[in-house]
Order: structure tokens, then sequence, then C-alpha cells
């Protein structure tokens, strides 16, 4: 009777989690495959340096991105998943997390303000920053933090979708030439914005969420748990949007432009990926509190399954390198063919750094993650500045390639550290 009963809770357990992969892996085609879509329409119609700028664009806002994201998205993600059935409990930590999240942007805002007002660099084009801020509130008011904690991300994937898609196809209608790009942007905002409210109505409403003023004491918490891998974030930043703002400080726009379309395409490949390692967060974080060795013997799993799959696009595209550069950007570019060569490498360890960052969090060693992430932005610097001098994009891609293999190399070493510690 015992057995049966367990077996029918892994088997309502695999269903969610294959649900939340699922709904993930739309969230994915919403954040990624999307904007790749719309790639070769903008390089053809805006020219490489007007993507170029946007993607400039895009880079600097990716700083407040990081900066209003907190580090919630795996804290805040494992603090639900352990109150899921204490309504009083996560509707604390819902209000809590929002606070936080909302003063942040607020922050943010008056910092955009000041740089776009002050820095000669950024006067020129800075509503076109304005119009890429609505990424920061419409992502902050998107509370998928709290979705993935509760295993629950059916519904507010398919509006993601909606929206963002919608507002997509509205680029193709509406921007015709290169006085059309601050378009773009704005487009981009909105549906971000639109599906931000609509997410956070929706989790009120349908997880009778109290709305109240969240206690200085709880939003203290909150900041406090998030530390570590707030810090790990800005490290990432640090040798990922910075390298892009490097990139165009040290070259032009055209050059940026180039790397951003391989990017994008090793982001999109990539990103199939990543609702795997997301749905299985909070799943593995319940595994661990039930089973250890179990939790374990699913990790390994995980790790071999993901080596397979992130070998296999990684040999896609490169061997339909050209192909898929003629795709997006309307012509063989040798350049952006090089970078998305080496950009392949990349591709093979990238998921492996959300996995070990995960597994880490789930162990307790949140300091551990910020310290990898530290030691990897800190080569990441060492070698940047020379490879872009001598190297100009592709550098920038081996740059890449070096850090992703150490940092998965230094993971993984501190993964089997902590767990031999029994952490």
């Amino acid at each position: 009777m015992l057995g049966n009963s367990k077996q029918k809770w892994l088997s309502v357990k695999h269903r969610r989690l294959l649900s939340n992969i699922l709904s993930l892996g739309t969230m994915q085609i919403v954040g990624y495959i999307l904007p790749l879509l719309t790639v070769p329409y903008l390089v053809r119609v805006l020219g490489v340096e007007k993507f170029g700028l946007l993607a400039f664009a895009t880079a600097l806002n990716m700083y407040f991105l990081m900066l209003s994201d907190y580090g919630f998205n795996l804290t805040a993600t494992k603090q639900i998943s352990d109150a899921r059935d204490d309504k009083g409990k996560y509707s604390d930590i819902f209000i809590e997390v929002l606070g936080v999240k909302l003063i942040l942007v607020v922050f943010c805002f008056f910092v955009l303000l000041s740089v776009a007002s002050f820095v000669d660099f950024f006067e020129q084009y800075r509503f076109i920053w304005f119009l890429g801020f609505g990424m920061v509130l419409g992502q902050a008011l998107f509370p998928v933090w709290f979705f993935q904690g509760m295993e629950a991300m059916k519904h507010i994937a398919i509006i993601n979708l909606i929206s963002k898609g919608l507002f997509t196809l509205i680029i193709f209608v509406i921007v015709n030439e290169p006085k059309d790009y601050w378009l773009v942007p704005a487009l981009t905002s909105l549906g971000y914005v639109f599906s931000g409210f609509y997410g956070l109505v929706f989790a009120i409403n349908n997880y009778d969420i109290k709305l109240k003023w969240p206690s200085a004491k709880g939003m203290k918490f909150q900041i406090s748990d998030g530390w570590h891998v707030f810090l790990s974030r800005v490290y990432v930043n640090l040798y990922t949007t910075t390298n892009i703002v490097i990139l165009g400080a040290m070259t032009n726009n055209v050059m940026v432009g180039y790397y951003s379309i391989a990017e994008k395409i090793l982001q999109a490949f990539s990103g199939l990926l990543s609702p795997v390692t997301y749905a299985f967060y909070p799943y593995l974080a319940n595994l661990y509190q039930n089973s250890r060795k179990y939790f374990y013997m699913v990790f390994a799993r995980l790790n071999m399954t993901l080596l397979v799959l992130s070998i296999t696009f990684a040999l896609v595209v490169y061997l339909y390198s050209q192909e898929i550069v003629w795709l997006l950007s309307g012509g063989f570019n040798d350049n952006i063919i090089e970078v998305l060569s080496v950009l392949c490498v990349a591709m093979v360890v990238a998921p492996f750094g959300s996995s070990f960052t995960n597994a880490l969090l789930i162990l307790g060693d949140s300091k551990g993650v910020s310290l990898v992430v530290f030691y990897t932005m800190l080569l990441n610097m060492i070698i940047v500045f020379p490879m872009i001098y001598y190297f100009e994009a592709v550098g920038l891609a081996y740059t890449w390639v070096v850090g992703q293999i150490f940092h998965v190399i230094i993971y993984s070493c501190r993964y089997f550290v902590v767990r031999q510690r029994g952490a």
C-alpha cells in the first residue's frame, strides 16, 4: 500500500515536471526564438549598424534587468517551493520579493536618467534607452519565480507567448525603414509590460495573495538571502553584457552587430535546454528534502542528458552554420560564420553552468556560487581586452569559450567537494 502511494506521488511529480518543462520551453521560445525570428528582417531593413545600436542598447538594459531580478529567480523560487502548502507564508514571500523588486526598478530608472543626462556618449540616443526600459519594469512585475516555485507554469507561459508574440508580429508590420528603428525597443517593452501586469494579477487572484505593505524585516531577509546569487549575477554580467559594451567601445557597431547575430543563434539553441534545468530546480530541491540518494542519482542522469543534447545541438549549428547565417542575415557573411563556429564549443558546456548553480544552491552553498562566477569573471576581464584588440568579434567569441570551459570545470570541482562534505 505504501509502495503504491509512493509510486502515485512520483507519477504526479513527474507529470508536473514534464508540464513545467513544456511550459518553460514555451517561455524560452518567447525569450529567444521570437527575437531570433526578427533578426533577418531587422538586419535587412535597418542595416547592421542600426541593429548593432539596438544590441548595444539591449546590453545596457541587461544591467538593470540583472539588478531588478537580483537573484530571486533562484532564491525566491526555492522559498516558494518549500512553502507552497502554506498560503500565509507564500503570500508574505510574494509581497516581500515584489516590494524589493519595485524599489530596485525605481533605483534603476534614476540611474538611467542620470547617465543619459550627464554622459555625452549616452546622451545622443537616450530616447532609445528609455524606450527599452519598459523591459525592466515588465520583467520585475512578472512573478516567474513564484510560478516556478509552485511548479505551475502552464497558463502563464501561454499569455507570455501571446502577448510578446503579438508585439513581435507588429514589428514586421510597422518597422519598414531604417528610421523606424526606435519602434523595436518600444514594442518589445510593451510586450514585457503587458505580460508582467497579467502575470502579477493572475498570481494574486488565483493564489489568493493577501495584498499588504511588506515588512522591512521581511524585505531585508530577502535581500540577505539573495545576496550571493546577486553577486554571481553581477559577475556574470561583467563577463557577458560588459563584453558587448567593450566590443562596441573598442571597435564599432558593425562588429557588435556581427557578434550579436551569432550570439542570438547560440542563445536560441542553448535556450532549448534551459527549460529542463529551470523545471528541474524546484523538483530537485523538493527531492533533496526527501531522499538525498535519489537526488544525486537524478542529478547525474540530468547532466548526462544535457551533455548528449548539447553536443547534438552544437554539431547541428556547426555543420549548418552557413545556412543558418544566410537565413538570419540574408547572406553568407564570413565574419558571422566564423564567430558562430567558435561559439559552438561554448554551446556544449553552457547548460552545465545553470545545472551546477542549482545543485550548489540546493546543497546550501550559495557562497560557492558567487565565488565560482567571480573567478570566471576575473579570467574573462584579464583576456577580453587583448582578444578584442587583436581579433575583434572573433576574439570575444574565443574569450567566451575559454571562460565557459573554465566556469564549468571550477563548478564541477566545487560541487563534488561540497557533496563529499555532506553539505
